[in-house]
C-alpha cells in the first residue's frame, strides 16, 4: 500500500513537471531558443519523498510546494544539471520542525553538495549508514537535533567536506517551547527550559576523520564524544576552526596537532583532559585562539609559547597547571586576553610580559600561588587612537601571595581594585590597598 502511495505522489510530481515542460516547449516553438532542461531524476525525487514521509512532512514549517509542484520548486531544495541529469545539489531543511528518523534513501542524493538539518529538535535516531555515500558533500550542518549514536568510520569517504557542524546544546528543550523560536537568554524564564541534554552523539571519533583533507571548519561542541582525540586529525592541513569543547574527551591535545598548518581557533574547554599541554603545540604558529579551560590538565605551560606570534586569546583557567608562567609570553605581541586563574602556578608574574608593546586588555592570575609584586603593565598604546587617555589592561590577581606597592593606575578606582586584587592569601597583601 505504501509503495502505491509513493508511486502516486511521484506520478503527480511527474505530471506537474510534464505540464511545465510542455509550456516551455510552447515557448520554444514560438521562437524561444533556450534548451528545455531535464527533470530531476527519479531516484532523487523518491529520496526527497522518503525524507518527507519519514520526518512528518505534513507538519513541517514552510512546505507549501512539497509534493505539489516540480521538485526544484520545493522549499529548501536546489537542483542543477550534473552530467546531463538534473540532480538535487542543496537541501536546506533547517528549523522546519522535522520529526522522526532520517531514512536510508537520503544516501541516494549522490550529487548533494550542501545539507542543513539544524534546529530540528525532534529529528532523532542515528545517522543512516547510507549518508556516508554522499561523497560530493561540501557542507554538512546538523546543529540542535536529538540525533544519537556514533560517527561511522565511513565518514572518511566524505573527502570533499569543507564544513562539518554538529554542535548541540548542553540542555534539552523538548517539552517547554515550540522549537521554532528559541527562548531569549535575557528572558527571566530562560533557565526554566534548561534540562541536561541526554540526546547526543557519542563514542570515539573514528580515526578516518583525518582523511577529510579539505575540511576547514569542524564543530563537535557539546556532543558526547569520548576517548582520545585521533592523532590522524593532524593530517587535516586546511583545518582552520576546531571546536571540541564540552565533550568527554580524555588524555589531552595530541602533540601531532602542532603539525597543523592552518589552525587558527582551538576550542577544547570542558573535557576530561589530564595530560600536559604538549610543547609541540607551539609549532602551530597560525593559532590565534586557544581555549582549554575547565579540564584537569597537569604539568606546565609550554616554555616556547612565545612562538605563537598570532596568539590573541589564551584560556587555560580551572586546571591543575603548575610551575612558573613562561617569560616567553612577552613575545606574543598580539595577545589581548589571558586567563591563567584557578591553577597551581607559582613563582613571580614575569615582568617581561608587562612591556611597552603589550596589547593585553584583560588578564586573570587569580587563585594560584604566585609571589612577589604585581608588574606595572603599561597602557595599551594601540588604543590611543580611540582616546586621549592611555588604556590600561584590567588585571585580576586575587588569592595569591602577592605583596608590595601597587602602581597608581591599579588603585585609582579603589572599589574595583579591591574586587580584582583582594583578598590575597593569609599574611599577604598590598601596602597601599587595604
Amino acid at each position: 500500500m505504501a509503495a502505491v502511495m509513493l508511486s502516486g505522489i511521484f506520478a503527480a510530481c511527474s505530471s506537474n513537471f510534464n505540464e511545465l515542460t510542455q509550456s516551455e516547449n510552447d515557448l520554444s516553438n514560438a521562437g524561444n531558443t533556450r534548451a528545455v532542461e531535464p527533470a530531476v531524476i527519479q531516484e532523487d525525487s523518491l529520496a526527497l519523498i522518503a525524507i518527507f514521509n519519514a520526518t512528518n512532512g505534513k507538519n513541517w514549517v514552510g512546505k507549501t510546494h512539497w509534493l505539489h509542484s516540480p521538485v526544484d520548486q520545493w522549499e529548501g531544495v536546489k537542483t542543477a544539471v550534473v552530467n546531463g541529469k538534473r540532480r538535487v545539489v542543496k537541501l536546506n531543511l533547517g528549523n522546519m520542525n522535522l520529526r522522526g528518523n532520517l531514512p536510508e534513501e537520503i544516501g541516494n542524493l549522490t550529487e548533494l553538495k550542501w545539507i542543513n538539518l539544524s534546529a530540528n529538535w525532534y529529528l532523532s535516531g542515528k545517522i543512516p549508514e547510507s549518508f556516508y555515500k554522499l561523497t560530493q558533500l561540501e557542507v554538512w550542518k546538523m546543529q540542535y537535533t536529538i540525533i544519537t549514536g556514533e560517527l561511522s568510520p565511513a565518514i572518511g569517504n566524505l573527502t570533499k567536506l569543507d564544513t562539518l557542524d554538529l554542535w548541540t546544546s548542553n540542555y534539552e528543550m523538548l517539552d517547554n517551547y515550540n522549537h521554532i523560536n528559541f527562548p531569549d537568554p535575557k528572558d527571566p524564564s530562560y533557565f526554566d527550559y534548561q534540562k541536561p541534554n541526554k540526546y547526543k552523539l557519542s563514542g570515539n571519533l573514528p580515526k578516518e576523520i583525518g582523511k577529510l583533507k579539505n575540511l576547514r571548519y569542524l564543530d563537535l561542541g557539546k556532543q558526547g564524544f569520548s576517548g582520545q582525540l585521533p592523532v590522524e586529525m593532524a593530517q587535516m592541513d586546511k583545518l582552520n576552526y576546531l571546536d571540541i569543547s564540552d565533550c568527554c574527551f580524555t588524555e589531552g591535545i595530541p602533540a601531532a596537532f602542532g603539525q597543523m598548518k592552518s589552525i587558527e581557533t582551538l576550542l577544547a574547554s570542558g573535557n576530561q583532559f589530564t595530560a600536559s599541554i604538549p610543547e609541540e603545540i607551539c609549532n602551530a604558529e597560525t593559532l590565534r585562539e586557544v581555549y582549554i579551560a575547565d579540564n584537569q590538565i597537569e604539568g606546565q605551560l609550554p616554555r616556547n609559547i612565545g612562538k605563537l606570534k598570532n596568539l590573541r586569546s589564551l584560556d587555560v583557567q580551572n586546571n591543575k597547571l603548575s610551575g612558573t608562567i613562561p617569560a616567553s609570553l612577552a613575545q606574543n605581541l598580539q595577545l589581548g586576553l589571558l586567563y591563567l586563574n584557578n591553577n597551581k602556578l607559582s613563582g613571580q608574574i614575569p615582568v617581561e610580559i608587562a612591556h611597552e608593546r603589550c596589547r593585553l586588555t584583560f588578564a586573570n592570575f587569580s587563585n594560584n600561588n604566585l609571589i612577589g609584586s604585581l608588574p606595572e603593565f603599561p597602557g595599551n598604546p594601540y588604543l590611543l587612537q580611540y582616546s586621549d587617555e592611555r588604556w590600561y589592561p584590567v588585571i585580576e590577581a586575587r588569592g595569591n601571595k602577592l605583596s608590595g606597592k601597587l602602581p597608581w593606575h591599579y588603585i585609582r578606582w579603589t572599589h574595583i581594585a579591591k574586587n580584582a586584587l583582594l583578598p590575597q592569601q593569609n599574611g599577604f597583601g598590598f601596602e597601599n590597598l587595604k
